[in-house]
């Protein structure tokens, strides 16, 4: 796998019960996306209970701001590590007190309300230098009720099965809830490419091709005329080191 932590699609998660503050960060994420030419992706909660439903561990970092109803931020932040142990958690708060909770929960860093842009900014550049050292981007997979973290130079290719998709793995196959589309962008980043509407295969594990079939690991998967072309596309370059 070429693509690391380092590259790609830095993805960004914004709690926040105040929509004033979610669109602020938006827009702040956006203008760091421009102005630095890093390009970013952020999704915003407005509770914590709406940042763990059906958590999936894709995120480098989560903006969290500590004072809201139902599940405050630390609360949050501490179900959180249960799920993912690596993502960068930045906490948001009126009173940087309460931050300094924070680091029970190894929090990288905390902002103070109310926001401005260049220290923003500043937080978003320590999480690219924490993400660079991370060595692979990890897939937050269930099994047997728990949670197994497999690095995707470990995934075969993921394929649709009705409303789920099925990842192959040098540690067996596990069984999300999911669509191909929805997972795409993050795994064309990693030296991913389809080979039909519902497979997306891993390039570092391609043995053989043929005109209608490509052999991943000791799987033979189909390989439809429509994908035919980008997919080769994107071998060879895989193989010459583009990707």
């Amino acid at each position: 796998m070429r693509d690391v932590r380092g590259g790609g699609t830095v993805k960004v998660a914004l709690v926040d019960d105040d929509q004033r503050f979610l669109t602020l960060q938006q827009e702040y994420v956006e203008r760091f996306s421009r102005e630095e030419g890093v390009p970013c992706n952020a999704i915003s909660f407005t509770s914590g209970f709406q940042l763990m439903d059906g958590y999936t561990g894709t995120y480098d970092a989560v903006f969290l701001d500590i004072e809201m109803p139902g599940m405050n931020g630390l609360e949050t932040a501490q179900m959180l590590r249960t799920a993912d142990q690596s993502v960068c958690i930045v906490f948001v708060t009126n009173m940087a007190q309460y931050a300094i909770r924070g680091y029970a929960v190894n929090a990288l860093d905390f902002v103070v309300k109310p926001i401005e842009y260049f220290t923003f900014a500043d937080k978003l550049k320590k999480v690219l230098r924490y993400r660079s050292l991370r060595p692979e981007r990890e897939a937050l997979l269930s099994r047997e009720g728990g949670l197994v973290r497999v690095p995707y130079s470990q995934i075969y290719y993921l394929e649709k099965d009705k409303n789920y998709l099925i990842y192959h793995t040098q540690q067996g196959a596990f069984r999300e809830r999911g669509t191909v589309l929805e997972k795409e962008p993050d795994f064309l980043d990693c030296g991913f490419a389809r080979c039909t509407s519902g497979c997306l295969v891993n390039l570092q594990h391609v043995r053989k091709t043929s005109r209608d079939t490509v052999l991943v690991g000791e799987d033979t998967l189909p390989l439809s005329r429509q994908h035919r072309k980008p997919f080769v596309d994107s071998l060879m370059k895989y193989l010459g080191g583009a990707l």
